[in-house]
């Protein structure tokens, strides 16, 4: 009886699969990753005041309808050289600007900023 226990323990054991070795440089991988993924920030873990809501839709709507021109003209006008170099109001007043830009684009209009044709 214990010699088919014995087998039967066998049969279990070969039926788990057993990792292959790692190589040292795969080891090096890992602990790497180990220890970026314990200091890596959480997903998704955005800042949530209104400035960093704002920032977010300024860099959205500048991406997404190739507005960077736009976003530089009014950093000029501003007298800064990045958003970060803006007040909460003007990071505010910067939002509706591009709001306007995105709103437009939208409906198919031209930029409410640009000239009027002739």
């Amino acid at each position: 009886m214990s010699d088919k226990v014995a087998r039967l323990r066998q049969l279990m054991a070969d039926a788990v699969p057993r990792p292959a070795a790692r190589s040292q440089a795969e080891e090096d991988m890992w602990a790497r990753y180990a220890q970026h993924a314990a200091n890596a920030p959480e997903p998704f873990s955005l800042d949530d005041t209104q400035r960093a809501l704002d920032v977010r839709a300024i860099n959205r709507i500048a991406t997404w309808y190739n507005a960077s021109s736009a976003l530089i003209a009014w950093l000029d006008k501003a007298g800064a050289s990045c958003i970060s170099g803006l007040d909460d109001e003007q990071v505010s007043n910067l939002r509706a600007y591009m709001q306007q830009i995105e709103d437009c684009a939208q409906s198919g209009f031209d930029s409410p900023f640009a000239p009027t044709a002739g």
